[in-house]
């Protein structure tokens, strides 16, 4: 479900929306939410590390920045569980 215009959205927008990767990680049968690690909400910085468990122990990260400016994340990969590349 998409709360937008759709008429409105970029090219990126689209390109993210149906992108093949994204929509396997969106309809992955073990259905599990993700789960906030960490959050920063110091002015003007706000962001958040998201991380999703998925089918045969697989996870996936997500590290957004939903702040004007241009910010630095970290992903701890012990605290997320990830292993591999």
């Amino acid at each position: 479900m998409l709360g937008g215009n759709l008429p409105d959205n970029t090219d990126w927008d689209l390109a993210l929306i149906t992108n093949d990767e994204v929509l396997a990680i969106d309809q992955d049968a073990l259905a599990k939410p993700a789960r906030r690690l960490n959050q920063q909400a110091v002015p003007p910085c706000r962001t958040e590390v998201w991380v999703r468990e998925l089918t045969n122990g697989r996870r996936v990260a997500g590290l957004y920045n939903r702040s004007e400016t241009v910010a630095d994340l970290m992903l701890d990969r012990g605290q997320a569980k990830l292993s591999g590349k």
